[in-house]
């Protein structure tokens, strides 16, 4: 963010795996969640009013597609 690279640890949380019923193979899904400090990228517009620590959340997704299947 802004130039500036930082590193950040994400959880992953959720962890669902199945079948997929009408095309075969397997999907699999889970929800990341992290947290950056504002200030630490060089943001504190507004600070204290606007809070300095910001949820990250993503849900994810990834297909294995049985074999001779081709790709979407």
């Amino acid at each position: 963010l802004r130039g500036v690279t930082r590193t950040v640890r994400f959880e992953v949380r959720n962890v669902r795996c199945g079948p997929l019923a009408s095309e075969g193979g397997e999907r699999c899904e889970a929800e990341i969640i992290g947290h950056i400090s504002r200030r630490a990228f060089g943001i504190d517009y507004a600070y204290p009013l606007v809070g300095d620590e910001v949820l990250l959340t993503f849900a994810v997704s990834a297909e294995r597609q049985r074999d001779g299947v081709a790709g979407r």
